[in-house]
């Protein structure tokens, strides 16, 4: 078992073995049971009674997370203005432009305009939002540190981990545009590291994530659930939980996807689960 949580008994309140010394620890020796976080279920239906607790949490909206108040930044715009790296008439003219194309970020439609380069929003961005900007040189990354974000959540989020400090407890890991920090919180839980954000260009992080991340490793690991309610998907990581005869889960709201861990010995399931939840609370800090 990943964790060794079990000692301290079934975390399910209606368990039929809590108040039972002799069926807890004749249960924990034929069936190694659930780990989830801090706590421990002896089967799948005291699992199910955990995760619809914990679903119901997630739903909420609640949210850990912090970014900076949005009205101190300076928009990307007038930072490339200041930079002279491009003038009033054409940031005028993106904005039009942008109206009859409401998906496309700002520095992605001046790029496509041919206003400014790539690099010259990527190192906007960084000075935006006062965090580095990493250029990928060589273009290796290590198996061990790739293999720490799985294929899922590289493509789905565009995201390349970058280094592993391992002694500092913490991850680097490279993005395209704003952070978003509800990912970023969600990233930093299920890894149990700090995460340090960097941003990239957008073109070559697409080549990293394309070399080291195929989209056949990806595609089947996305679950488009839509509008489900909160026993319908209890039902559905409990059974994944059992058909993996996993020994640890790990759940975490990554912005509007749940992530789900299975762990079994050394070998793990990434799971992202797509599902209507509402929006995350956001807490500002100036």
């Amino acid at each position: 078992m990943s964790r060794d949580v079990s000692s301290q008994g079934c975390a399910a309140s209606h368990c039929p073995d809590r108040t039972s010394l002799f069926g807890g620890r004749f249960r924990r020796r034929t069936r190694p049971g659930f780990v989830v976080g801090a706590s421990w279920y002896c089967g799948e239906g005291c699992l199910r009674q955990g995760l619809a607790t914990i679903l119901e949490a997630l739903a909420q909206g609640r949210s850990r997370g912090v970014s900076v108040e949005r009205s101190l930044r300076p928009t990307l715009g007038l930072l490339l203005m200041e930079q002279g790296k491009l003038t009033k008439e054409q940031l005028d003219h993106a904005l039009e432009v942008q109206q009859h194309k409401p998906g496309l970020r700002i520095g992605e439609l001046l790029v496509e305009l041919g206003s400014v380069s790539e690099r010259e929003v990527t190192q906007a961005l960084s000075r935006q939002f006062a965090v580095p900007w990493v250029n990928f040189v060589k273009g290796q990354l290590s198996p061990a540190v790739r293999s720490l974000i799985p294929a899922v959540v590289a493509r789905t989020y565009s995201v390349v981990p970058v280094d592993h400090q391992a002694a500092a407890g913490r991850i680097l890991v490279a993005i395209v545009g704003p952070p978003d920090y509800a990912f970023v919180n969600g990233l930093s839980r299920m890894l149990e590291l700090d995460v340090a954000v960097l941003v990239a260009d957008a073109s070559r992080l697409a080549q990293l994530i394309d070399q080291f991340y195929p989209e056949s490793k990806a595609a089947e690991r996305l679950m488009e659930l839509g509008t489900v309610d909160a026993a319908a998907l209890t039902d559905l990581i409990a059974t994944q939980a059992e058909r993996y005869s996993a020994e640890e889960l790990r759940l975490e709201r990554c912005g509007a996807r749940l992530w789900l861990r299975l762990i079994k010995d050394d070998k793990r399931l990434d799971l992202l689960l797509d599902v209507d939840l509402p929006e995350e609370s956001e807490v500002y800090a100036s």
